[in-house]
């Protein structure tokens, strides 16, 4: 391999980072989060790839959208807050969530989404449909792992 080439994984994982870095960028932006996004962004997917690399990899069938990535690392990250009984910061990590689950909705025709990548969506969009204390017992992000 060339020392100018990202192997896969790391690349998507690159493009899931940019993906979250631009949507907490805009959450920085209007007020809602403070720090640096893509220092955040970066935790985010590394947190959510590090307990699934074989899923995120493509090892164990086709490889997630970078979107559906990013969905679920926010989902992820607003489950942990939850947990943690942080309700500001989940509260933004769904606002930032339900931001690029409308996106994704809006322009769902542009993507070749995989079996997967609607199992990690529908996992994401569940953080969105319950209270905060529903997110604490979330089966669907245990089942995934997540």
């Amino acid at each position: 391999m060339s020392p100018f080439e990202v192997p896969w994984g790391r690349a998507g994982q690159l493009q899931a980072t940019m993906t979250v870095t631009r949507l907490l960028s805009q959450l920085v932006e209007q007020g809602f989060l403070d720090g640096a996004p893509g220092t955040l962004a970066d935790q985010l997917v590394t947190n959510v790839w590090a307990r699934k690399p074989d899923l995120f990899e493509g090892k164990i069938g086709p490889k997630p959208h970078k979107v559906s990535v990013a969905a679920i690392a926010l989902a992820s990250a607003t489950h942990r807050a939850a947990q943690r009984c942080d309700d500001t910061l989940c509260s933004t990590y769904m606002l930032g969530l339900s931001l690029l689950l409308d996106e994704i909705g809006r322009t769902a025709r542009s993507y070749r989404f995989h079996t997967v990548d609607h199992q990690l969506l529908d996992a994401a969009a569940t953080m969105l449909s319950g209270n905060l204390d529903d997110l604490q017992r979330d089966p669907l992000l245990h089942w995934h792992g997540l």
